[in-house]
């Protein structure tokens, strides 16, 4: 079961997809020690996605950033340019 984000969750997540910067993706998972292809598995995602996303070819969706942040261990936030 899922918890419901509260409103400063939900602004947060927001800043984040509109600031995503896929140098600080790569940051974390090289941090936690994961090749692309363990992030994937983890977040249920293809390797190629995940490449595209550190590589500046698309940017995630809301649930994909999600799923970063609780496989990465770090906040939504993190991943905005900062």
């Amino acid at each position: 079961m899922t918890t419901p984000l509260n409103s400063a969750d939900l602004d947060a997540l927001v800043a984040a997809l509109r600031a995503f910067t896929p140098e600080r993706l790569t940051l974390a998972r090289e941090a936690a020690g994961l090749e692309v292809k363990e992030l994937a598995a983890k977040v249920g995602a293809t390797p190629s996605a995940i490449s595209q996303l550190e590589n500046h070819k698309t940017r995630p969706k809301a649930e994909t950033l999600l799923r970063l942040s609780l496989a990465l261990g770090v906040p939504p936030g993190f991943f905005a340019a900062g």
